[in-house]
């Protein structure tokens, strides 16, 4: 019973979120209520209220898996033998799911500095603080890689550069997001930024 429980819980908590997602995507996130929610979810607002406690709850577990996407992005290139090579592709990769989801893009540059140490924090902040850690700690992996391939110089301190490199990239994706008509080609845009921010690590 109890596993048949979970499932049922699990179920409506995705059909919540698709509805929110599809709600926050076609007239944005300060447009939409909980009321339209549960009506999008065809769950009455008791029900909904029952799975979060608000909309700001839906919007930060939507941000999570955004944040954990990212996350498989980055590990997946752990074992590549060019650090080069993976962030070229990371960025990519990054760059595409932003287009697809800017409003969770932003949340996770957002979210990624949250604080954890008070006691009534919701949890879902503190599950998005953890995987922020585990992207770091991901990015760390990859520094170390470039060290030891010679593609980035071995007396750069290696949390520094993770803040530079991963900091620059988010602003190179937050450029891409901007409707700045000069910006032609934003793949091509990446490339040339990563090309100039991989030289400077030299």
């Amino acid at each position: 019973m109890k596993v048949k429980n979970d499932r049922l819980v699990a179920f409506n908590k995705n059909y919540i979120l698709e509805s929110a997602d599809k709600l926050f995507v076609a007239q944005g996130l300060n447009n939409t209520s909980m009321d339209q929610i549960a009506r999008e979810a065809k769950l009455t607002k008791p029900t909904l209220y029952a799975y979060f406690k608000d909309k700001d709850e839906i919007y930060s577990t939507l941000v999570f898996d955004f944040m954990k996407n990212v996350l498989d992005i980055i590990n997946y290139r752990k074992s590549y033998p060019f650090f080069d090579m993976a962030f070229h592709e990371i960025g990519e990769e990054l760059l595409a799911l932003a287009l697809k989801y800017p409003l969770y893009f932003d949340g996770m540059v957002g979210y990624l500095n949250v604080e954890i140490e008070k006691d009534n924090t919701p949890q879902i902040y503190r599950d998005i603080y953890l995987v922020g850690n585990e992207i770091n700690e991901a990015l760390f992996i990859l520094v170390k890689m470039g060290k030891e391939t010679g593609e980035i110089s071995t007396d750069k301190d290696e949390d520094m550069l993770i803040f530079f490199l991963w900091g620059a990239i988010i602003g190179i994706i937050k450029m891409c997001l901007s409707r700045n008509e000069n910006i032609k080609d934003k793949k091509e845009l990446l490339h040339f930024s990563w090309a100039r921010l991989l030289q400077s690590c030299k």
